[in-house]
């Protein structure tokens, strides 16, 4: 596969507004150094309510089980409710955040690969609702969804209106099955944590998920084997992170039936009996995989402080508390010891298991940080250059702001060369940097870096090829320019799929800064002159794909594309292109109710295999449901459907779903499914 950076020069003109950004120290509360822990302690009553008025003397501290003595310790409440009361719901349109107005951070982070439609729905009204009711004046947010996706967009922000709006527009899909798709977890909790970790104060995230199956390998083994999850935690305690974690199943039927007769709970890896669960409907080996789902959630928030909610379907409830869990807190801190640090010669690295308790009073909980592994904090806070922040929002499950990037990705397969993803870019103007041209009034240029990678989702989470660019240089003027500044302008770009599986299409764009260089093969040696910035405008999309291997499977489908009036189903020619947007640009999919959606895709059978027909039917689906369903119609191999639905003019304006099923009706196996979000606007 080969990955292709591209390098555009155009001309508009816009102003350009700062974007939110984290503070330029990291203000860090924990300490894992050789002179120095500290961790975070959360202390709360019978009715968990926090208790600050603790001293040094009440606590006790062990670490790997032996006293320590307490040599720092302090008490932090909520910056800005420690200040000056301030709990008032955020208001849009702020100013940007100092440091010292930070009250909270955290990231709302849904597990969506494999949820069902009424659990993904019942979450999205809930995050409104805690966006609408609870948000305060300094809390930064982002909202992150785990399958990623071109309508996900994944910012931190501290304005609840542009926050509202990126929940709304979250799209419900299909779950992947289980041979399609491992979720990216693990590295969209590994790109949050680092995401997080320069803001200052004790961060959150609010890990909403539907279980983690215990068909992953490493989540199959014992918690202390849990070598990569223990990884985690150790980046996010380092971090000052939370991981507060949510089963989005909510309760399920506690009763007993003929699989458990004996009356005795089921008990998974030590697991207390409040997990166990008696279903009729379950068979003894169902309750024990629903009950080892939940294990890492309950792993990760135990590591790191934090709580896991299950059984209870208020996840709203569940979410407030999951952010009011970072209010006050105690840092302890102590001299871990000579050797605590010391690496042993062909040895793993050493675990500190930590233990904290209140002597002096009954009845408190206390919870803090597990432990850590013996190595040292990094002192190393050096600025990065813009080809390195390049690289980190490429690789980022977060969709940056600076630059609106929207992505429409799709599979064509070229029997000669084989796979590809076609990716169409559309780059609104907002957040770029334009100079003049010379004796051109009318006339404005930009010069921008284009990266985009496919990222294999498997376990090592590695992207394949190099990196190359071209130039092309485009001036725009006039009218042509007045059109760009108005709706932007779509990028379209080709990469080459050499190994089937599914892949996070990625891409990231961000101005070329005067006599910088833009990202090439070795994007890691490339430095701009002048000392680097500590941050630069960068806007990113990502979107997740399938790539089936056309060899072990009977047919596929091409993407699907959509077009409005005036557009067309063309699809670009391969390479690197620019181009303004068009009346009904596929790159947009947005529609009003009583317009025309056009569709084209075709089927991709091995050439080597005998043409056969498929059943192709359309539908079209909303919240869920089904509100078309065309008639059934046969498509040969590498013919292009081309079709058209008009939509019913009393739809109300929001997200939409076009999808096409297709089976062979001469086998047996189960049909196909490919769906592609659209947009109904007033």
């Amino acid at each position: 596969m080969r990955n292709w950076l591209f390098l555009l020069v155009l001309a508009a003109a816009v102003a350009q507004s700062p974007p939110p950004q984290p503070p330029a120290d990291r203000g860090l509360v924990l300490r894992f150094n050789v002179d120095l822990v500290q961790v975070d302690v959360v202390v709360t009553d019978s009715e968990d309510r926090r208790v600050p008025d603790l001293k040094a003397e009440d606590f006790e501290v062990r670490q790997d089980g032996n006293a320590q003595k307490i040599t720092h310790f302090s008490y932090s409440a909520s910056s800005i409710s420690a200040q000056d009361g301030s709990t008032s719901p955020a208001q849009p349109g702020r100013g940007l955040l100092t440091r010292s107005e930070v009250r909270r951070t955290f990231v709302l982070m849904l597990d969506d690969a494999a949820i069902d439609f009424g659990d993904f729905r019942h979450t999205q009204e809930a995050l409104l609702r805690f966006v609408d009711e609870d948000m305060q004046n300094g809390d930064i947010a982002a909202v992150v969804r785990t399958s990623g996706g071109a309508g996900a967009a994944q910012v931190f922000n501290f304005d609840r209106s542009a926050l509202r709006r990126t929940i709304d527009r979250m799209v419900w899909r299909p779950p992947f099955s289980e041979n399609q798709l491992i979720p990216p977890l693990r590295s969209a909790l590994t790109a949050a944590i680092r995401a997080m970790a320069d803001f200052p104060g004790r961060k959150s995230i609010i890990l909403i998920s539907p279980g983690i199956a215990p068909r992953l390998g490493a989540f199959s083994s014992p918690p202390s084997s849990w070598f990569e999850e223990r990884e985690i935690a150790d980046l996010a305690n380092r971090s000052s992170v939370t991981i507060e974690t949510i089963d989005v199943r909510g309760l399920p039927t506690l009763m007993e039936s003929a699989a458990t007769a004996s009356g005795s709970p089921v008990s998974i890896r030590g697991l207390s009996s409040d997990r166990s669960i008696f279903n009729p409907n379950y068979s003894t080996q169902s309750m024990a995989r629903y009950i080892a789902s939940q294990d890492v959630l309950n792993f990760l928030a135990v590591m790191t402080a934090g709580r896991f909610s299950h059984n209870n379907n208020d996840i709203y409830a569940q979410v407030k508390a999951a952010a009011d869990d970072a209010e006050g807190y105690y840092l302890l801190g102590w001299y871990p010891g000579a050797d605590a640090f010391t690496q042993k010669p062909h040895q793993m690295v050493d675990y500190h298991h930590i233990q904290v308790r209140v002597r002096s009073r009954k009845g408190l909980t206390v919870r803090t940080r597990d432990g850590f592994f013996a190595q040292p904090d990094s002192q190393s806070l050096a600025r990065k250059s813009p080809a390195e922040q390049m690289g980190d929002a490429l690789f980022s499950p977060f969709r940056t702001g600076d630059i609106d990037v929207r992505l429409t990705a799709s599979l064509v397969y070229d029997a000669a060369s084989g796979a590809y993803i076609d990716s169409l870019l559309h780059i609104l103007p907002h957040g770029l940097t334009f100079r003049d041209v010379a004796d051109r009034a009318d006339c404005k240029a930009l010069d921008l870096d284009v990266l985009t990678t496919a990222m294999q989702l498997d376990p090592s989470g590695q992207s394949q090829g190099t990196f190359e660019g071209q130039r092309p240089a485009i001036q725009l003027c006039g009218k042509i320019l007045q059109s760009v500044l108005a709706e932007g302008f779509v990028v379209t770009v080709r990469d080459r799929i050499l190994v089937p599986g599914a892949y996070q299409m990625r891409v990231a764009v961000r101005n070329l800064l005067p006599g910088d260089r833009p990202a090439g093969k070795r994007p890691e040696k490339l430095v701009p002159r002048g000392p680097a910035p500590e941050h630069i405008p960068i806007g990113s999309a990502n979107q997740v794909i399938e790539v089936p291997d056309l060899k072990k499977v009977e047919f596929t489908l091409s993407g699907i594309t959509l077009w409005g009036a005036g557009g067309s189903g063309k699809r670009p020619p391969p390479g690197t292109n620019y181009r303004r947007l068009i009346p009904g640009d596929p790159a947009v999919r947005q529609f009003r109710a009583g317009e025309t959606v056009n569709y084209a895709l075709g089927v991709l059978r091995d050439p080597k295999k005998p043409a056969e027909g498929v059943e192709i039917q359309i539908k079209v689906a909303h919240e869920g449901k089904d509100i078309f369903a065309s008639d059934p119609r046969t498509l040969q191999t590498g013919e292009t459907l081309e079709g058209w639905y008009k939509l019913d003019g009393t739809l109300e304006p929001g997200q939409y779903l076009l999808g096409v099923q297709a089976k062979n009706p001469s086998a047996k196996t189960a049909p196909i499914e490919q769906w592609i979000d659209f947009e109904i606007v007033k």
